[in-house]
């Protein structure tokens, strides 16, 4: 979440040796085969890692296991996707960096680590190369990023094209769109992107200008629905719960189910929602997680992943850069509605 902010990244190369530690939470309900095949708990507790004041204790879904890897290379994660490497999945994560002013050269734009190590596998680009980069997806076998050219236009990167999204137009709407549920100025924060159903869908963050990094600085999410070249943008009305009452964490991850859900992980939240076309919340998920920027699913093998922006605890971030980025593998054995 960066958009309010000019944020200039020192880094400090940690040795190559770190191990990633891991936390495995079990849903109660596992048989014991899939205990005894779940790994120890180290580092991090429960108690400390799912603090939430408005969510309140943690309540895993049935059939629900976690496990948390740490990304022990990556410093920022503000977007993720899935690559095959040497024909095995591999995390991809994307940096937000849009200027560098760090001894020695600047880190990867897109770095890959390996899936439940963690280990650093590789990268392309350099971070700022593009300016200020806040997601990341998968497009027929390619990666595919947007990156913000001014203030508020983004464009999309896909291979060698760049397919301009948010043009002045798309503004005006959303100030239009934004105006019917709270009173401005407003900012526009665009941090999640999928291609889904042969369209492109941005989450668009509805935020208060230089509004500090807390709850209340979200006064609405929208998603913005457009063709391959970014023509004729729709937008949903503002997410919200069935009784009316708007959404308002801060949207910054994407990805869709095989039912055409949009899924919003948390930000200040703990979790993920799943979202319908109009905006309406159909389902809440409940998960250790928070400060969440990229996300995954693979219906296939009813796998999410989650990977929250930064080291730390809650919704801050560690202070300085700190290298160690937590990544959450969830595995739904009894599906995404299970109750």
């Amino acid at each position: 979440m960066s958009g309010q902010k000019s944020v200039v990244f020192a880094v400090i190369i940690l040795a190559l040796g770190i191990g990633a530690a891991e936390v495995v939470l079990q849903a109660v309900d596992q048989t014991k085969e899939e205990q005894s095949s779940d790994r120890a708990t180290t580092g991090m507790t429960a108690e400390t890692q799912n603090e939430s004041p408005n969510q309140g204790p943690l309540k895993l879904p049935p059939g629900v296991y976690v496990e948390q890897v740490i990304l022990p290379r990556v410093s920022n994660a503000s977007g993720l996707a899935s690559v095959m490497l040497n024909g095995r999945p591999a995390y991809a994560t994307v940096d937000e960096v849009s200027e560098w002013s760090g001894e020695g050269p600047p880190p990867p734009l897109i770095s890959y680590s390996e899936r439940l190590s963690g280990t650093l596998l590789g990268g392309e680009g350099t971070a700022g190369a593009y300016g200020e980069v806040e997601a990341l997806t998968e497009r027929n076998g390619r990666l595919v990023f947007p990156y913000k050219t001014d203030a508020q236009r983004v464009v999309l990167r896909d291979g060698t094209d760049n397919i301009p999204i948010v043009e002045k137009f798309l503004i005006e709407q959303l100030e239009r769109q934004a105006a019917a549920v709270a009173q401005p100025p407003f900012y526009f924060e665009f941090e999640g992107l999928a291609w889904h159903a042969s369209r492109w869908v941005l989450l668009c963050a509805v935020v208060r200008p230089n509004a500090p990094d807390t709850p209340a600085s979200t006064v609405a999410n929208i998603l913005i629905t457009t063709r391959e070249d970014g023509s004729n943008p729709q937008l949903s009305k503002p997410i919200h719960w069935e009784d009316g009452r708007l959404y308002t964490d801060y949207g910054a991850a994407l990805d869709y189910t095989e039912a055409g859900l949009a899924i919003v992980p948390g930000f200040h939240r703990r979790g993920v929602v799943l979202v319908d076309a109009t905006g309406l919340i159909v389902h809440e998920i409940d998960l250790p997680t928070s400060r969440v920027e990229g996300v995954r699913w693979f219906p296939d093998t009813k796998t999410m992943w989650l990977v929250r922006e930064c080291a730390g605890l809650g919704t801050s971030c560690a202070d300085g850069v700190v290298f160690g980025t937590p990544l959450w593998d969830v595995h739904f054995r009894k599906g995404l509605f299970a109750k």
